[in-house]
């Protein structure tokens, strides 16, 4: 991950592929095998990189669009380029009914200068929306300014002279047009085709191609208390809250297209009702403030829209860094709650304590393929005093071959999601067959049948990075 605040890129942990197997059907009859559309990479630049309350895109952004531009190059392979999608973030000062559109117009704004699309800048200018407004916010001036030219009249008079325009010192359509294509160059050393976005330009109004989310996704949730403390305080606030204010742009494989009417997400300019097919059934709860502040990076469960939630949830772009997470159990085969760790990768210890589940978490900013975790059977107030006596070991492997389907990976499958709990191994497949009937519809036999390994490999493999057993 490279960072260069306030913009983050980098590539998302690699999504594990499975053999997909087929047999001849009868006629009318078809087979489908439809991968999942997943992003491998990701770009974010944060609020500072427009005015406030507003879609107008800063000079500050071009060091960013250097970066993005340099990711997408680096994952170009015989011609071909990553497809983007572009996403924007609002914070939940106002309503949904406000923040989504402010929010999908900071999205069309980095989609137009990717696309180089001057009219959709004109289409900002043109409407405005609430505080957004690009004629107020003196966008004119400021685009002028980064072209190298003043805001009075002979500077006006000066750029529409240099530019083969009518020489009257108004700013107009045809003028603005010219300037929006100037400072678009400026700013943004790519231009990305329409073929190069999720939607490939099908839908005249960005459908795919990029969207806002409102305040739907917050990367930070602060605790009840904050919020109450920072009520009367408005730029207090605008701070702490600057993380939830973002675009992202995910990157695809390429050839990875949609079709627009089928893609999940409304469009930019239309409102959050059209999300709500897509929020988590406690969706609204996440968003709100609780007794701790939250952070997505950290929690897992600040974000509404579980769609988004699946793109972004390995994302560095979101501050999520890949994690060891493994609940932990003692001799009787409960989980220990609280209990004392110890987690040694290539000689390095990390002590710790586990949550109230047994449950612990270390990230690493690359996850280790193997590691060694030594823990107690009795709950601590704190991480264990170096060279302790902790009640067991494990070998924890964090690199299984998904195609691998011996006894021995199986085995290890469960060890790693929590399931060593009985003296033989007919006592853990019964363990997590009883945890995941319901779920994968398995049948108490003890034995490693291909029910069961098929739900090893999905829980394992939907989650190598978050290793527990719930």
């Amino acid at each position: 991950m490279t960072a260069a605040a306030p913009a983050t890129a980098g590539l998302h942990p690699e999504q594990r592929t499975y053999e997909a197997h087929a047999g001849p059907t009868a006629a009318p009859a078809h087979v489908t095998v439809r991968a999942a559309i997943l992003p491998f990479a990701c770009w974010r630049v944060d609020d500072v990189r427009f005015e406030h309350d507003s879609s107008i895109v800063r000079p500050e952004v071009a060091p960013a669009l250097a970066e993005l531009a340099a990711l997408i190059g680096q994952n170009t392979v015989d011609g071909r380029a990553p497809v983007l999608a572009v996403f924007g973030h609002a914070d939940p000062t106002g309503s949904d009914a406000y923040n989504k559109p402010l929010s999908g117009r900071r999205a069309q704004a980095i989609y137009a200068l990717l696309a180089r699309r001057a009219d959709l800048w004109e289409a900002l200018y043109a409407k405005p929306h609430g505080g957004d407004d690009w004629a107020a916010d003196r966008a004119v001036p400021l685009y002028l300014g980064l072209l190298g030219y003043g805001a009075d009249s002979s500077e006006r008079r000066r750029f529409q002279g240099d530019h083969g325009l009518a020489v009257d010192g108004d700013i107009g359509p045809r003028s603005r047009a010219v300037l929006f294509e100037r400072a678009m160059g400026a700013l943004c050393p790519l231009v990305v085709p329409a073929e190069g976005f999720l939607g490939r330009g099908l839908d005249p109004q960005g459908k795919a191609d990029y969207q806002g989310c409102g305040e739907l996704n917050l990367a930070v949730v602060l605790a009840q208390a904050e919020e109450a403390a920072l009520a009367s305080k408005p730029a207090e606030r605008a701070a702490a809250h600057a993380p939830n204010r973002r675009v992202m742009v995910f990157l695809f494989r390429p050839g990875t297209h949609v079709d627009p009417a089928r893609w999940p997400c409304p469009r930019a300019g239309e409102g959050a009702g059209g999300c709500t097919k897509r929020l988590w059934s406690d969706g609204e709860a996440r968003r709100q403030p609780g007794p701790a502040p939250r952070r997505f990076a950290d929690t897992q469960d600040t974000f509404a829209c579980r769609f988004y939630h699946r793109l972004a949830d390995r994302s560095p772009c979101e501050g999520v860094l890949p994690a060891l997470r493994l609940r932990l159990y003692g001799a009787d085969g409960a989980f220990v709650a609280h209990a004392p760790y110890r987690v040694v990768v290539d000689g390095v210890v990390r002590p710790g304590r586990a949550d109230a589940r047994g449950v612990l978490v270390e990230r690493f900013s690359t996850l280790p393929p193997v590691c060694t975790v030594e823990w107690g059977d009795e709950a601590a107030p704190g991480p264990p005093a170096a060279g302790a006596p902790l009640a067991h070991v494990a070998e924890i492997h964090l690199g299984i071959d998904p195609l691998d389907d011996s006894d021995e990976r199986a085995a290890q499958r469960l060890r790693n999601l929590g399931y060593k709990r009985g003296p033989a191994l007919v006592d853990d497949v019964l363990s997590f067959q009883h945890d995941q009937q319901a779920a994968y519809g398995l049948q108490l036999t003890g034995l490693l049948d291909p029910p069961t390994r098929a739900a090893l490999r999905d829980l394992h493999g939907r989650c190598p990075d978050a290793l527990v057993t719930t």
